[in-house]
């Protein structure tokens, strides 16, 4: 036992661990002495050791210059301590390769679609750090890709083995043969496997070419390019599938022996991966599988194309009719728009008929936003898609699982090692299946109570805008009334807005106010709305369909009980097929084992049976009768549309008795402003009678004083006049008496010529005249008013 173990200055190993096996070399696992981690030790055989000293170096250069996340890591070169030639000891990914996980049964038909892609995303990024570094790998292959998971739990996949791998520029050609001939360009297989063309170079993109045939194996578990018997036993055939084929053609399998050859320029059906990424991984293989050089593909365009679908918006969407999880890879800049025109052109489902719902709520994004702001959706959490022709209760086939396979009459350890691994992928397919059955189960239940949940929230608002309808109904009649005895007080407006008078309008008149009429369209609406949602309430409350909780509860616990044991028992086949796998390496039975191992087969045969069984009985009654409630209840659907045409009139007739409301207290107003003008009017018109009455009596005091005053002066001229007479008459009597003195009293006292009369009395109304009214003798005219 202790030959078996080897060791360098700080690493040990065991040979009887491999980890893999290759022409020139032996990998095998590990360990650190310091830390006792895990590694991995390739040592070199004697084929290696024939080649030039300067191939043997080429891969320990490489390493040394070399570190990315997606390139196994270099630990260390050291020298094996017995024997002192050199190992190469390297990071320990724990998943195995590529090549390992796809000859598992359950990855058979190619790996599922998250691995894949980080796959593809993980491996384009080693190459595009190659290229940036000017190297070629020159073997790429599933065997050279290794699977680990990260500190953060993800997966990674690493490029290894950079045996043939050398500096490279994109214009430089090579002629060393290296590689695996299942994954060689046309060129290289002609005259590395063919011996033709001797002499040839080739060129750095030949891994394009590589890396393709691996794509595709990944996606299909299987090669494109395949004839009868494998590559290795035809490789003439092999060599004309490949170089042969049509333009866009990436795949040609043989079925019969020189037989025709099945071309297709679609990945097939059994690829798992969902429609959307077939559509952009079909263009992307069609480049990488061109034989012809006027035609190949660049490492640029490659990857751009890788990034292409690494930055598409990926959303997952239930569609609840078919029971399928669509998964699309859109543009990130797309719009709401462009999305329902994909999905249309997946399902026949319009865009306006297309309803959302996103984790128990409807979805409705803003038509302007792009994708890329859109929430995150997978698998488990799907945005879905409910429509009106939901609700067909029709049974669902389901998904088929195939037959279990019978195995040889007599037992044979490679036919029966291959018949266990074919069983197993039947039964690991009914587990698949059962699982899609829940999940479509449970999406469907949980899409029937969001849209019972929303056609609720919509009935309740709808419901609530009873009141609302009472209270403007309420506000109409009233503001009708207001304005309806207006008109009786003041009379309707005529064109100018005047009030007419109220005696023109007979008393027993018909003529109502203008907005009568519609207002009696309204009140019919309004008894016809209340009748529609009334009905609707009675028919949404009378539907068991509409009534919450669900019983959901009941047939998800039946399907989660039918996929434990489904899964119990797939758990009981792995063993017997591990062990088959086992004996086959072993290449013999163990004494008296082959009785164990003739029963050992009858039990994987019959236990496959029983998988399928409790699948296509048990699991397929219990998820067609979920299928059938689901679709009874999304019925409800219908309701939906009644819903909203409802409150389209309610809003129509709130609007136009707004409208109606808003006329009436126009009208009211202008009769309430018609009225203030009138009886301003009147008011205005008693002052100015008050105040000419006021004026005429005003007037006729005057006018009476006056005539006092005129009978007065007229007596008091009179009195003058006479006491004139009287001194006129003295005066002569005087003139006589003195005589001889006529000169000096001419000049004295001649009353005619001299106006100035001092010390003469006036009478008692000149007085008062004069000092009221300021006038003065000879001043007054009696018409002066």
């Amino acid at each position: 036992m202790g030959g078996q173990l080897r060791s360098s200055q700080h690493f040990v190993w065991r040979l009887s661990d491999p980890l893999g096996v290759g022409a020139t070399s032996t990998v095998y696992k590990g360990v650190d002495k310091a830390s006792g981690r895990p590694c991995a030790v390739k040592c070199f055989n004697s084929i290696s050791y024939n080649r030039p000293l300067e191939i043997q170096q080429r891969e320990f250069e490489v390493l040394k210059k070399l570190k990315h996340r997606n390139i196994v890591q270099l630990l260390a070169i050291e020298e094996e301590s017995s024997s002192r030639v050199r190992v190469i000891v390297t990071e320990f990914c724990g998943g195995g390769s590529l090549y390992s996980l796809l000859s598992e049964p359950e990855n058979s038909r190619g790996l599922p679609e998250p691995d894949f892609l980080t796959f593809l995303f993980d491996v384009s990024d080693a190459m595009k750090y190659l290229r940036a570094n000017g190297f070629v790998h020159r073997d790429l292959k599933p065997g050279n890709i290794l699977k680990t998971v990260d500190e953060a739990g993800r997966t990674v996949f690493k490029l290894t083995d950079f045996g043939a791998a050398r500096p490279l520029q994109d214009d430089e050609m090579f002629r060393t043969l290296c590689g695996t001939e299942e994954f060689l360009h046309p060129e290289i297989f002609a005259r590395a496997v063919l011996q033709k063309n001797k002499g040839q170079s080739f060129r750095a993109t030949a891994d394009l070419w590589s890396i393709g045939v691996t794509i595709y194996q990944v996606a299909t578990g299987r090669l494109p390019f395949q004839p009868y018997g494998g590559p290795r036993r035809d490789r003439e055939t092999m060599f004309k599938i490949a170089t042969k084929k049509g333009k866009g053609v990436i795949s040609g399998v043989q079925v019969e022996k020189n037989g025709q050859i099945i071309w297709s320029r679609e990945l097939p059906n059994t690829c798992e991966l969902s429609g959307s990424l077939k559509s952009l991984l079909t263009p992307v293989l069609v480049r990488l599988l061109e034989s012809d050089p006027s035609r190949e593909w660049s490492y640029d365009g490659y990857f751009s194309a890788v990034e292409d679908i690494r930055t598409s918006k990926v959303v997952d969407v239930f569609m609840f009719r078919t029971g399928r999880v669509e998964r699309l890879f859109m543009n990130g800049e797309s719009t709401l728009a462009e999305f329902q025109e994909e999905i249309a052109s997946k399902t026949d489902v319009r865009a306006s008929e297309q309803q959302y719902y996103l984790k128990g709520r409807p979805f409705n994004p803003d038509p302007l936003q792009t994708l890329s702001s859109w929430t995150q959706t997978d698998d488990k959490e799907p945005l879905v898609l409910v429509t009106s022709m939901d609700d067909d209760s029709r049974a669902r086939t389901v998904p088929s699982v195939g037959e279990i396979p019978e195995f040889p009459y007599r037992p044979s350890l490679q036919e029966d090692a291959e018949i266990a691994k074919e069983i197993m992928f039947v039964v690991h397919k009914v587990r698949r299946a059962a699982c899609q059955l829940r999940d479509v189960a449970t999406f469907r239940w949980a899409a029937v109570e969001c849209v019972v949940h929303s056609l609720r929230g919509d009935f309740e608002s709808l419901m609530g805008h009873v009141n609302g309808l009472r209270f403007l109904k309420s506000a109409l009649d009233a503001a009708s009334q207001t304005v309806y005895h207006l008109h009786e007080v003041c009379g309707p407006p005529d064109d100018h807005g005047h009030s007419n008078e109220v005696s023109q309008r007979s008393p027993h008149s018909d003529t109502s106010p203008p907005v009568h009429t519609s207002r009696a369209e309204l009140e019919k609406e309004y008894g016809d709305l209340v009748s529609i949602m009334l009905l609707l309430e009675g028919r949404l409350e009378g539907d068991e369909a509409f009534r919450l909780p669900l019983s959901s509860t009941e047939t998800l616990s039946e399907l989660q009980t039918t996929l434990s044991r489904i899964r119990h028992i797939e758990e009981e086949i792995s063993k017997i097929h591990q062990e088959f796998h086992r004996q086959r390496k072993e290449a013999r039975l163990a004494f008296h084992d082959d009785k164990i191992h003739s029963l050992a087969r009858e039990r994987l045969r019959v236990e496959g049976e029983k998988a399928r069984s409790v699948y296509l009985k048990e699991c397929s009654s219990i998820f067609q009768l979920a299928w059938t409630k689901t679709s009874t209840v999304m019925k409800c659907v219908e309701y939906k549309a009644e819903i909203k045409e409802t409150l389209r009139l309610v809003e129509v007739w709130i609007s136009q008795a707004t409208s109606c409301l808003e006329e009436l207290n126009k009208q009211a107003n202008v009769c309430a402003s018609l009225g203030k003008s009138e009886r301003s009017k009147t008011s205005t018109s008693s002052v100015d009678e008050e105040e000419k009455e006021k004026q005429r009596r005003t007037l006729l005091a005057d006018k009476k004083a006056l005539q006092q005053r005129m009978q007065e002066l007229s007596r008091s001229q009179k009195e003058i006049e006479q006491e004139a007479e009287v001194s006129k008459s003295l005066l002569e009597s005087l003139t006589i008496i003195i005589g001889g003195h006529d000169n000096q009293l001419n000049s004295g006292l001649n009353l005619e010529d001299n106006q100035e009369q001092p010390n003469i009395s006036y009478p008692p109304s000149w007085t008062s005249s004069k000092s009221s009214g300021s006038m003065s003798k000879g001043s007054f005219d009696p018409d002066t008013s």
